[in-house]
């Protein structure tokens, strides 16, 4: 947190550097380029919506203070450090994942993309959904499964409790 803090300080907070920000993608192996390339980003955009770098706007309207508004949140990193010590995450497929992480003691939550549905960024196939719930079914562990409520869902986890909730309204 205090070298992000540092190298953020280096930078403005303006419209002229927050275009150059949404055109730039800082190198892949310089870590904490890319952690102030995307906090940056992030706290210059209108909602911090990043997700489609060319539709993301400047934010500074609903932000009378930008320059402060933008070092002030740093101090939300000290609780998060705190938070993640001893965290790991991984970036890997979950049949990679799981059997690494399984005991006893474990509790994977997954919540893959829902069957048959759409919007999601990455493709999560039928096969895909049949792997996890393999996979899910060998450890020795616990897991929660959020999904939605389809047959083939029914089906892959039959043999495991199957709590039914309610989908939230406006959806």
């Amino acid at each position: 947190p205090a070298e992000l803090l540092e190298e953020v300080h280096k930078n403005l907070y303006s419209r002229e550097m927050f275009y150059e920000l949404r055109e730039q993608r800082p190198d892949g192996k310089d870590e904490m380029a890319r952690a102030v390339w995307l906090y940056q980003l992030i706290q210059m955009s209108f909602g911090a919506e990043v997700s489609n770098s060319q539709s993301a706007s400047f934010g500074y309207w609903n932000k009378s203070r930008g320059d402060l508004f933008l070092y002030k949140s740093l101090d939300q990193f000290a609780p998060t450090k705190e938070r993640l010590r001893g965290v790991f995450i991984e970036n890997l497929d979950f049949e990679n994942l799981i059997p690494r992480y399984d005991q006893l003691r474990s509790i994977f939550y997954c919540d893959p993309p829902y069957i048959e549905t759409c919007g999601y960024a990455e493709g999560f196939t039928l096969e895909d959904h049949q792997r996890l719930a393999t996979c899910l079914s060998a450890i020795e562990g616990r897991f929660l499964l959020t999904i939605n409520d389809h047959p083939l869902a029914r089906e892959l986890y039959a043999n495991h409790f199957i709590l039914e909730g309610k989908e939230p309204s406006g959806i």
